[in-house]
C-alpha cells in the first residue's frame, strides 16, 4: 500500500465556493464574455482575481471543463486560453483541472474515471500535484509524498505523479475528504495507480501554451490601446502620435504575425493528433515561450515614452514573463530535439489514384490526391536538385514531369473541367515542392497567378480556351517587370493596333520567371486607352526572345532572365483586360503573397530536413567532447528542437492565411478580404525570417564539413535569401501593425480607412 503526504494548498475559502450552482442564464461562457468585455485590457488585480474565479465557479466552470476535457479536449484548451486573457492565475487552475481529467480519462480504470466524472459533475475540482517530493518514489516501504497541489481551488481528487520500482512512471489518484488536505499516513491501494508520464507532460504543455497565448493576446491588445490613446512619440521624431511611427508600426506587426501563427499552431497541435502527442506539444510550448520573450523584450518601445498606464502594462508583461518560467523552455526544446532526430518510419499509407482526363493528364479532384502527387514529384525533384543548382541547369525534364502530374490545372474552376482546388491545397502543393526545389516551386507562382487573372477578368471564351490549355499540361510564365522605371511595377510596354487586325507589342521585360520553358507568356502592357492589360503570347511566336541571363546567387534555375518582344503579333482574344479587376479590392495579391510564402516555408522545411539527415549520417562530434555521436550533444539537440518549433510556427501561419483567403473567396466583404490580405503578408514575411534562420543555423548544427560545395547545403540559404527579396518584407509587417493600430484595411498594397 502507498502512503501519500500532501502539503496544504493555498485556498481562499471565503471567496471560492466549494459546490457550483450554474444556471441556464448564468454560464461560464457568458461570465467570461462579460469579464473580457468589462476588463480594462490588463490582467485583473489580485483582489479581482478571486471574484473572477468565484463567478466562474458559480457559473459551472468545473463541471463544464470536467465534461469537455475527455470529450472535446480542443474546446477545453480554447476555454483555458480565453480565461488567460483576464487572469493567468485562474487559467492555471483551469488548466490543472483539464490536465487531471484528461489524464485519468486516458489511463484510469473505469472506477477512477467514474470518480472524476462524479466529482466534476458536482462542481468539485480535480487537482494536480507538482511532483513527487520523495525522490525514492515507490520504494520498499511503498511511501511517496506529493510536494504540493498547484490549484488554489479546493481539490477533492488529486493526481500525483510517482516513480514506481524499476524506473517506471506512474500516477496515484488520491481522494480528499470534504476538501481537506490529506495528512501523512493516508492509505491508497496500489490499484489506484495509473500508468504513463510523458502523456501527461504533453497535455500540460498544450494547456500551459494556451494560457500563455491568452496572456500574450491581452498584453499586445492592451499595448495597442495604450499606444493609440496615450502613446507619445520619442523625442526628435516628427510624428504627432506614436502610432504613426513606422518603427513602432512594424514592431506591432511583427508581434501580431508571430501571435497569429503560434495561435494557429495551438489549434493544429490539438486537432492534428491526440492530446498526448508530446513532440508536437513540445514544439508548441517552445513557440509560445519564445513569443512571450519577444513581447516582453519589445514592449518598452511599443507605447512610447511617458505613456499613461505604462506601469500597468509593464506589470502585465512581467506577470506573463514569469508565467513562462513554469517550465524550462531549453529543456523542453532539448527533449523535442532528441525525439525528432531519429530516422523516420515508413507509414506505408495507400495513396489515392487520380482520375485521368482525355489528354492523359489526371484531374486532381481532392486535396489528398494533389498532396500525394506533389510528394511523389518532390521525391523526383530531390534526386538531382543539388546538381541542377550547381550547374545552373534549367529543369526542362523536371518541368515536363510537372506538366504530366495534373498539378498545373489545380485552380481551374470545376465549370471548366478543373478541380477548383482550394487555396489551402495549392499552397500545400507549392510548399511540398519547395522542400525539394525552391526554383521549380517559384515557377508555379506566375502560372497560378496567370490563371487567377484570367479567372477574375477574362471573358468566358478566354477562360474556356486558356483553362483547357492548363488542363492539358500547358504552363504559363510571366513578362511583367521592367527595368529603368521610376518604381517597381510601372509599365511602359504598350499594345499598338496592327493594320491587319489585332495588336503588336514591342518591349523589354526582366525577371521573366519560368518563361524560358513555358508554353504561354502573359506580357503586362498598357492597351491603346492606357489601361493595364495582359497580352498572352505563345513562347514560340515570331519576335519572342526569352533569354536565360539570370545571374542571381540563389534560385538559380528559375530562368528569371530577360524577355524581348519585337513586333510580336497579339490576337485580340488573347488580351486580358486586367484593369477590370479594379485597384486591388480582390484576393489576387493575397494569393500571390501566399504562394511566395509557401516557397519560403518549403525551403525552410527542406533545410531542416537536410540538417537532420546530415546530423544523423555525417556529422561528427568534437574530439574534445566525451560523446559518441552529435545527437548526444545537448546544444545540438536543443537548437534543433528550437528550429523545429520555428518551422512549425511558419507552417501554421501559412495554413491560417490560406484558410482566411479561402474563406474570403466565399464571403467577399471588405473586412474578410483585408484580413486575408494582411494574413498573407504576415506569413510571407514570417516564413522568410524563419527560413533564413533555419538555413543559416544548418551549418552551426552540422559542423565545418557541411560547408563543402559538393553537398549543396548552401543552396537553401541562397535560395531563401534570394526569394525573400521578391517583396519588401518589412512592409508586410507594416501592414499588419497599421491595421491593428489605425484600423486600416488593405487590398493588395492599397490602404483604406473606413
Amino acid at each position: 500500500m502507498t502512503t501519500i503526504d500532501a502539503t496544504s494548498t493555498s485556498v481562499d475559502g471565503n471567496s471560492v465556493t466549494d459546490i457550483e450552482t450554474g444556471g441556464e442564464n448564468f454560464t461560464p461562457e457568458s461570465t467570461l464574455d462579460r469579464w473580457i468585455a468589462e476588463s480594462s485590457g490588463f490582467q485583473v488585480a489580485p483582489a479581482q482575481e478571486s471574484a473572477f474565479a468565484a463567478e466562474l465557479r458559480e457559473a459551472g466552470l468545473v463541471t463544464t471543463l470536467g465534461l469537455l476535457a475527455p470529450v472535446d479536449f480542443g474546446a477545453a484548451v480554447q476555454f483555458v486560453r480565453r480565461i488567460a486573457v483576464v487572469s493567468l492565475g485562474v487559467a492555471a487552475d483551469a488548466a490543472d483541472l483539464v490536465e487531471a481529467v484528461a489524464y485519468v480519462d486516458k489511463f484510469g480504470t473505469s472506477d477512477q474515471i467514474a470518480q472524476v466524472e462524479q466529482a466534476t459533475a458536482a462542481g468539485r475540482p480535480v487537482g494536480v500535484a507538482i511532483r513527487t517530493a520523495d525522490p525514492a518514489g515507490l520504494g520498499q516501504d511503498d511511501v511517496v509524498a506529493a510536494s504540493r497541489v498547484r490549484s488554489k481551488w479546493k481539490s477533492h481528487l488529486i493526481v500525483v505523479p510517482v516513480d514506481a520500482p524499476g524506473g517506471a512512471r506512474s500516477t496515484a489518484l488520491v481522494s480528499i475528504v470534504d476538501g481537506a488536505v490529506p495528512v501523512a499516513g493516508t492509505v491508497v491501494e496500489k490499484e489506484s495507480l495509473l500508468v504513463g508520464s510523458r502523456v501527461r507532460s504533453g497535455v500540460e504543455l498544450v494547456l500551459w501554451s494556451a494560457a500563455l497565448l491568452g496572456g500574450v493576446e491581452q498584453v499586445v491588445n492592451a499595448a495597442a490601446v495604450v499606444a493609440r490613446e496615450h502613446g507619445k512619440p520619442w523625442s526628435g521624431r516628427t510624428y504627432e502620435r506614436v502610432i504613426d511611427d513606422p518603427y513602432v508600426i512594424v514592431r506591432f506587426g511583427r508581434l501580431r504575425a508571430e501571435f497569429h501563427a503560434v495561435d494557429r499552431l495551438l489549434r493544429d497541435t490539438v486537432a492534428g493528433s491526440d492530446a498526448d502527442h508530446v513532440a508536437a506539444a513540445e514544439l508548441l510550448y517552445s513557440a509560445a515561450s519564445q513569443l512571450v520573450t519577444l513581447v516582453y523584450t519589445e514592449l518598452p518601445e511599443l507605447v512610447g515614452a511617458g505613456a499613461e498606464n505604462s506601469d500597468e502594462l509593464w506589470a502585465a508583461a512581467t506577470t506573463l514573463r514569469r508565467a513562462a518560467l513554469r517550465k524550462s523552455v531549453a529543456w523542453v526544446e532539448s527533449i523535442a530535439g532528441q525525439s525528432l532526430l531519429k530516422a523516420d518510419a515508413d507509414t506505408g499509407s495507400v495513396q489515392p489514384t487520380p482520375v485521368v482526363a482525355e489528354s492523359g493528364i489526371p484531374v486532381l479532384r481532392s486535396h489528398e490526391e494533389a498532396v500525394a502527387v506533389a510528394r511523389a514529384l518532390a521525391d523526383r525533384l530531390a534526386v538531382d536538385a543539388v546538381a541542377r543548382d550547381h550547374d545552373r541547369r534549367h529543369g526542362f525534364a523536371e518541368l515536363q514531369d510537372l506538366a504530366r502530374t495534373g498539378l498545373l490545372g489545380l485552380t481551374v474552376p470545376t465549370e471548366f473541367g478543373g478541380s477548383g482546388a482550394s487555396i489551402a491545397t495549392v499552397i500545400e502543393v507549392v510548399r511540398i515542392i519547395a522542400t525539394a526545389d525552391g526554383s521549380i516551386a517559384q515557377i508555379l507562382q506566375p502560372h497560378f497567378g496567370a490563371l487567377d487573372v484570367i479567372d477574375l477578368t477574362g471573358t468566358p471564351d478566354q477562360k474556356r480556351y486558356f483553362f483547357a490549355e492548363a488542363l492539358g499540361g500547358a504552363r504559363f510564365g510571366n513578362a511583367t517587370g521592367e527595368l529603368g522605371t521610376k518604381a517597381a511595377g510601372d509599365i511602359r510596354t504598350r499594345l499598338i493596333h496592327s493594320p491587319d487586325g489585332g495588336f503588336k507589342v514591342d518591349g523589354n521585360k526582366a525577371y521573366a520567371t519560368g518563361s524560358y520553358s513555358a508554353d504561354w507568356v502573359p506580357v503586362s502592357v498598357r492597351d491603346p486607352a492606357g489601361n493595364r492589360a495582359s497580352a498572352v503570347v505563345s513562347r514560340t511566336a515570331e519576335g519572342v526572345e526569352i533569354v536565360d541571363d539570370w545571374s542571381g546567387f540563389g534560385q538559380r534555375t528559375t530562368a528569371s532572365g530577360s524577355a524581348r518582344f519585337t513586333g510580336v503579333r497579339i490576337f485580340e482574344h488573347h488580351v486580358i483586360a486586367t484593369w477590370r479587376a479594379g485597384e486591388g479590392s480582390h484576393l489576387m495579391g493575397a494569393t500571390a503573397n501566399l504562394v511566395h510564402g509557401a516557397v519560403n516555408v518549403g525551403i525552410a522545411a527542406g533545410a531542416l530536413a537536410a540538417t537532420k539527415n546530415y546530423v544523423l549520417t555525417k556529422a561528427r562530434p568534437s574530439k574534445d567532447l566525451p560523446i559518441e555521436s552529435v545527437v548526444e550533444d545537448p546544444h545540438v539537440v536543443r537548437r534543433y528542437g528550437l528550429l523545429a518549433a520555428r518551422l512549425a510556427v511558419a507552417e501554421s501561419g501559412l495554413a491560417r492565411a490560406a484558410d482566411l483567403v479561402d474563406a474570403a473567396g466565399v464571403d467577399q466583404t471588405p473586412a474578410s478580404i483585408s484580413a486575408a490580405t494582411i494574413a498573407a503578408a504576415e506569413t510571407e514575411a514570417l516564413g522568410s525570417e524563419i527560413g533564413l534562420e533555419i538555413a543559416s543555423e544548418l551549418f552551426a548544427l552540422s559542423g565545418a564539413s557541411s560547408s563543402r560545395s559538393e553537398l549543396g547545403l548552401d543552396r537553401f540559404w541562397r535560395d531563401i535569401r534570394t526569394h525573400s527579396l521578391h517583396d519588401h518584407m518589412i512592409w508586410k509587417y507594416h501592414q499588419s501593425g497599421d491595421a491593428l493600430l489605425s484600423g486600416a484595411y488593405y487590398f493588395g498594397n492599397r490602404r483604406t480607412l473606413y
